[in-house]
């Protein structure tokens, strides 16, 4: 991050940053710039030089920042100085100016332009935390107004709005394919919608609360209950899936657990004492058809995951269309083929900037931060006489939205890119870890198209789990 200027704001502002930042500094005051960078750590260059200058800002390497703030006393410099980050290609811009014809120029450019006021470092602070909201001051008395889009896997989607209503906090409308709302108590939240919130001046953090920004979601999300197809093999008393679902069930936030195949006299008094005390169990039959069970459990139970071991290569030959994402998108909840890859210690996740693959980078970082993994995310760019991309345009925009998820989920995602074919560089990725965590659906005809995203899942060498709506 880019700051110009070492004023009253950039020092408030920096007095509420954590960690996690990479700042430079520039102010023509030596002065302004020793008693800014006291106040954080993450400061790592200052500059006492004129931030209008474009040689001082090419100096401060602007066009490779993900953020620049210009935060100078003179409006005129700021302006300045988005135009040049804006022509440079720095991601994300966000400028303090007092006339509202730059402010409204600005924004047409997707610069975050804020008109001066006393509450402007608490609205670029939120920006900063998570670029997907809106925070706007009231100036009539100590209130914010927030916006926020209800994405499709939040928690509050299928709510009533009633859910909103708080003591200090209101769902005051909601913009829903480009018509505006009043909501009723009981106008039902659905995916795509931007809910416009106000609230005193901690609507923010009250805001995270009820969406539940910090609490794990997967696979609580999807269901409470782990549903687990371990067919008999060879009379083995563990099955190796049982193996793998007791890793699961001792990180992540599951409820209960039901076994499809295994009675109870297969399974060892040693293995289910090594279960969590406080899962609730259940042991069925499964019948011959392992999908067929699998579905039939599905109809009746809530689960939020289901482990199945690998389908026979004859059965999938037998099938006409992909089994694995079939049986995915027909679940409606997150499949994991289970390989044995466990302790999963390094998860990946193909990344295209699809709406499926964004979803699978969001349950994997849930997945990886509650199994304590590392997270690695592949970007495979194709040829270019199969693509037409000669500049690489599509891999920097995915790169770059990589970028953008990594530092809203708060999260350490190592970026891998990778240049040919898709399916065999993701898979020649995957030999080196425990975990694919994979977005597929019939409607993208993206990266993870089902008959790849099918042939990723029923190739890889580790576990994986597919998800496919």
């Amino acid at each position: 991050m880019l700051i110009c200027g070492a004023g009253s704001i950039a020092r408030e502002l920096l007095r509420q940053l954590g960690e996690d930042w990479d700042i430079t500094l520039i102010d023509k005051s030596e002065e302004r710039l020793e008693l800014a960078s006291a106040l954080n750590q993450e400061v790592r260059e200052i500059l006492t030089e004129d931030a209008s200058s474009p040689v001082v800002l090419e100096k401060a390497g602007i066009g490779s920042m993900q953020y620049v703030l210009a935060l100078t006393g003179d409006h005129k410099v700021n302006k300045a100085v988005a135009d040049f980050a804006h022509s440079a290609g720095a991601q994300h811009i966000c400028v303090l100016v007092n006339d509202p014809e730059d402010a409204r120029a600005l924004r047409e450019k997707g610069v975050h332009a804020v008109l001066a006021g006393k509450l402007v470092a608490g609205n670029i602070y939120h920006y900063l935390q998570d670029p997907r909201m809106r925070v706007m001051p009231l100036n009539g008395g100590p209130a914010n107004v927030m916006e926020v889009n209800a994405s499709e896997h939040m928690l509050v989607i299928g709510k009533r709005a009633a859910y909103f209503h708080r003591r200090k906090s209101r769902l005051v409308g909601i913009f829903r394919k480009d018509r505006l709302l009043f909501p009723r108590p009981d106008t039902v939240i659905r995916s795509g919608d931007r809910l416009v919130i106000l609230g005193d001046t901690r609507v923010f953090q009250d805001v995270c609360t009820l969406l539940e920004c910090d609490n794990p979601h997967f696979p609580l999300a999807y269901g409470p209950g782990m549903l687990v197809a371990a067919p008999a093999v060879g009379g083995d008393a563990t099955h190796p899936v049982l193996n793998e679902a007791l890793h699961l069930a001792q990180n992540l936030q599951i409820k209960n657990v039901t076994v499809l195949g295994a009675d109870p006299e297969s399974l060892s008094t040693e293995h289910l004492q090594s279960w969590p005390q406080n899962l609730a169990t259940e042991i069925r039959p499964l019948g011959e058809e392992l999908e067929e069970g699998v579905r039939a459990a599905c109809r009746e139970g809530n689960f939020g995951l289901v482990l199945i071991p690998p389908l026979e290569g004859g059965m999938l030959k037998a099938l006409a269309r992909p089994a694995y994402v079939t049986l995915a998108r027909e679940l409606e909840r997150p499949l994991l083929v289970a390989r044995g890859s466990v302790p999963y210690e390094r998860v990946l996740v193909p990344f295209s900037g699809t709406a499926m693959s964004e979803l699978a980078l969001e349950i994997a970082v849930d997945a990886a931060a509650q199994l304590g993994a590392s997270l690695s995310a592949v970007v495979v760019e194709q040829p270019d006489f199969l693509t037409g991309d000669e500049e690489g345009a599509w891999r920097d925009k995915a790169v770059a939205r990589l970028n953008e998820l990594r530092h809203i989920h708060k999260a350490e995602i190592e970026i891998l890119e990778r240049r040919g074919n898709p399916v065999r560089e993701i898979l020649a990725a995957a030999e080196d870890f425990d975990l694919l965590v994979l977005g597929s659906t019939n409607r993208d005809r993206g990266l993870l198209t089902p008959n790849i995203g099918e042939r990723l899942a029923g190739g890889a060498s580790c576990s994986v789990l597919l998800a496919a709506f």
